[in-house]
């Protein structure tokens, strides 16, 4: 496993954590449809980010 990947992945659990907390409390507490749209929107950008980090991390390859 690269070493890139141990120091990555905590904090995108983190960033991914948050957005789908925020996601869950905008729907709990009825926000309304913008506040339901905005967080999916954050949540699809941040998983295209991720996605995106783990394709360099593998283009770069192994380096631990």
């Amino acid at each position: 496993m690269s070493i890139l990947y141990i120091l990555f992945a905590p904090l995108a659990l983190y960033i991914l954590n948050q957005r789908i907390t925020f996601l869950s409390t905008a729907i709990q507490e009825k926000k309304g449809t913008g506040a339901v749209k905005s967080e999916s929107l954050f949540l699809g950008i941040t998983l295209l980010f991720v996605a995106l980090m783990v394709i360099v991390i593998q283009s770069v390859g192994p380096l631990g």
